[in-house]
């Protein structure tokens, strides 16, 4: 323990020094190179991170407010005017009053949903009007306010340090392009976690069918998409008794239709977009084995006897969401996909014992466990007529160390692993998941027009062909991806 707390301080210490180089792209690349982060070391407990300095200089704004745009379903994690008695309300209260009387600001907020922030930045920034200090918002559809070149590059701003552990690395990595980053997840955005895909499975229902050491199979790589099939293929009981397979009977598997079948393209290595050699983000959805993952989820989702998949099931919000959710809560279900949030805001009230695992990998030859965030989760983006950046920089990076330090450990480790995760090797799963995560560029910049969906389009449909839905769509998707590029690409922001 004392060699670990002298690390994170020489660790702070250097993070601190190198804060003057904040936001440069090199700086961050060298910063990585130099492992500042210790690999055998797990940087959980809350008391070391207390000890890993933010780098942020003394600096008083007079009492200036800072006004944050949010989504209405984000504003817990935001601004929160009084203390609640909610362990994670009250820490979001903490970590921002710490902050005013640090800096002397003042917090304040404006909320509505997506659709409704998008069109006020917009028109703020056409208008030249002073709309917010900074934008909470949505994932999935921010990125088109970036298309019509109206979100200021991150890079500009001062006392952002990329290299610090409170910033995605992925989403630094995979979404900055040009040194330009218009969107940044921080751990300011709570969202970005709970919304992070992960597979819960029914811990008593599976000792029932021989299915004894899941974690074991997890830990030792070979939890795969054959091994999911393989366990779940046998696994069905008319528990209505009436000879039809339908929503009242038990299944091994069951999934939503949506965006949780898009996380299979990513929990398979299998982006929408990566980086060729020289660092350009490239469409690359279509790979060797991309045909064979359609075929296999299709097989999963319609031919394996054990798999529950129902385009017709209406959701709490009226349409084909929730089922894997519903049927999981209610007992009736071995294997079903979610987000990690549904262990706090759906399963605590599970009678069985359950247990949390990554999604499979497309086989054991792959080296790592990955998943991504669902779309609605909140990102950090700034109007391109920021004024004060030097206010936006150090209250923004304070905002995601702080949360980092306090606010995640409650709920990472309060409320999801204790109060959610129902036994230690599930936390450690928990752990093995968020370092799995993964920020597409080709997601985050699909705005309905690129690839992202490609998955959806094929199990909806029950399309096995690949190469002709490729060849029909190329040419538009081409096009839409290279306009986003075409914003990277310019010299003025």
């Amino acid at each position: 323990m004392k060699r670990f707390l002298i690390i994170i301080l020489l660790l702070g210490v250097l993070l601190s020094a190198c804060s003057q180089t904040g936001n440069d792209p090199e700086s961050v690349t060298k910063l990585e190179e130099t492992s500042l982060l210790p690999e055998e070391e797990n940087i959980d407990s809350l008391a070391a991170r207390q000890l890993v300095s933010d780098g942020l200089p003394a600096k008083d704004f007079g009492g200036d407010r800072f006004l944050i745009a949010t989504q209405t379903r984000m504003i817990d994690d935001v601004y929160v005017e009084n203390l609640t008695g909610d362990v994670i309300i009250d820490t979001v209260y903490a970590r921002n009053m710490a902050i005013e009387d640090r800096f002397n600001v003042k917090f304040s907020s404006i909320d509505g949903i997506y659709t409704q922030l998008n069109s006020m930045l917009e028109k703020a920034v056409l208008a030249n009007d002073d709309f917010c200090d900074l934008f909470f918002g949505q994932a999935y559809y921010t990125c088109g306010i970036a298309m019509k070149d109206l979100l200021l590059n991150w890079y500009l701003v001062p006392h952002i340090n990329f290299a610090q552990p409170w910033w995605a690395r992925s989403s630094v990595d995979d979404l900055t392009y040009n040194n330009k980053a218009f969107i940044v997840i921080g751990d300011f955005s709570l969202s970005a976690m709970y919304a992070t895909y992960c597979m819960y499975y029914d811990k008593v229902v599976a000792e029932d069918y021989g299915i004894t050491d899941m974690y074991g199979t997890v830990s030792e790589g070979k939890w795969t998409i054959d091994k999911l099939s393989e366990l779940t293929k046998d696994v069905y009981r008319d528990l209505n008794g009436d000879g039809v397979k339908d929503i009242g009977d038990y299944y091994g598997f069951a999934t939503d239709p949506w965006s949780n079948i898009s996380a299979y393209l990513y929990a398979f290595d299998n982006p929408v977009m990566s980086k060729d050699s020289a660092g350009v983000p490239r469409l690359a959805v279509k790979t060797d084995k991309i045909n064979s993952i359609v075929d296999k989820l299709r097989d999963l989702c319609y031919e394996n006897a054990g798999s529950y998949f129902d385009m017709s099931y209406k959701g709490a919000h009226g349409y084909a969401e929730g089922l894997s959710q519903d049927m999981f809560q209610k007992g009736s279900v071995l294997f079903a996909n979610g987000y990690l949030q549904m262990s706090v805001s759906h399963f605590r009230n599970v009678e069985n014992e359950y247990g949390i695992i990554p999604y499979p990998k497309w086989n054991e030859a792959q080296p790592n466990y990955h998943s991504n965030a669902d779309g609605f989760h909140g990102i950090l983006a700034l109007p391109k007529n920021a004024v004060d950046l030097d206010k936006i920089g150090v209250i923004t990076e304070a905002l995601c160390a702080e949360s980092w330090k306090s606010v995640l450990p409650k709920y990472y480790d309060v409320a999801l692993k204790v109060k959610g995760a129902r036994d230690e090797e599930s936390i450690a799963m928990i752990d093995l998941i968020m370092d799995g995560r993964v920020f597409d560029f080709g997601y985050f910049y699909d705005n309905d027009r690129g690839m992202a969906g490609v998955l959806v389009q094929m199990i909806q449909n029950r399309n096995t062909g690949f190469e002709t839905y490729y060849a029909a769509n190329e040419g538009k998707v081409m096009a839409h991806y290279n306009s986003v590029l075409e914003i990277f690409e310019k010299g003025d922001s």
